[in-house]
């Protein structure tokens, strides 16, 4: 492989960041056959109709920008670290090769530079870019302030990226079909009811200020809905602890909350304590009696 030092070609490439490294690379035509899309890739999914574009644009004017490839010693062959659409395209129009610039770099750095890569230029989804961040932070050790620097972002965009994963799949779909926007989509991460609310959003049309009241909305009615049932479920307990402690000439109180409980049977001298054993006493004779 021939070395040399990162060039202004190679820079335009990478972006300024990347740029600031020295990595061994050369640019050569490579077969198809000899390419394969791998694990350095962010993006999910390619567009058709992007696809189409792209291969019609390769057709009349053939491949402008070099694929970005590192030789695997495993597969002997070339594996994609950025664009990845181009080599789909061009292999949609039956070409046999393509120009490519082949970096010698680390799993570790190539990631980042598909990462870098697709997020400036070949425009990743939202729901791709947090996934690939999330990626970083998981396999790599990255900080969300270092790869804010990589990227070019604030530290304050990559946590809202990485928010955007906690959505449910249903959430994620509809901001990747672009049928909701990113910041509509922030505004439904916290609430109890999101899809119900995303439909809302969309059928009328809100804006991602009416949105976040909408949303404020819904969480205000549950808070007092849960409040009148925890009230009423409060009394119903209440009555029955009176019933009981009128029954037995004892104060008796019940607590309950999400599912579970307590009587509480208070007794003030030893002969309130012998009572409440003979109650008991007498009702595991009447069980067994009956069973």
């Amino acid at each position: 492989m021939n070395n040399m030092n990162l060039g202004k070609g190679l820079s335009e490439l990478l972006g300024a960041e990347l740029s600031s490294k020295d990595f061994d690379y050369q640019i050569q035509e490579i077969k198809l056959a000899n390419i394969e899309a791998g694990k350095f890739q962010p993006r999910n999914s390619i567009n058709k109709n992007e696809l189409n574009s792209l291969a019609e644009s390769i057709q009349e004017k053939g491949v402008l920008q070099p694929i970005l490839v590192k030789f695997d010693d495993i597969t002997q062959k070339y594996i994609i670290i950025a664009g990845e659409r181009r080599f789909q395209a061009s292999r949609q129009v039956g070409l046999d090769s393509v120009p490519a610039l082949i970096l010698d770099v680390s799993d570790q750095e190539a990631y980042e530079i598909a990462l870098i890569e697709n997020i400036q230029r070949e425009k990743l989804n939202y729901i791709e870019e947090a996934q690939a961040i999330e990626k970083l932070i998981r396999e790599y050790s990255y900080t969300q302030e270092q790869i804010a620097k990589k990227l070019g972002k604030s530290r304050t965009y990559i946590s809202n990226m990485l928010r955007l994963l906690k959505l449910p799949e249903e959430i994620k779909n509809l901001l990747i079909n672009d049928e909701l926007s990113m910041g509509h989509a922030r505004t439904l991460i916290n609430s109890s009811n999101p899809l119900e609310l995303a439909k809302e959003i969309m059928s009328n049309n809100l804006s991602v200020r009416e949105a976040e009241e909408l949303v404020k909305k819904s969480k205000n009615k549950k808070l007092v809905k849960t409040s009148q049932y925890d009230t009423q479920k409060q009394i119903y307990l209440d009555n029955i602890a009176a019933e009981l402690s009128k029954l037995t000439e004892l104060k008796i109180k019940i607590r309950h909350k999400n599912n579970k409980g307590r009587f509480l049977i208070e007794f003030s001298n030893n002969q309130q304590m012998d009572y409440i054993i003979e109650i008991f006493e007498s009702l595991q004779q009447s069980i067994k009696e009956h069973s």
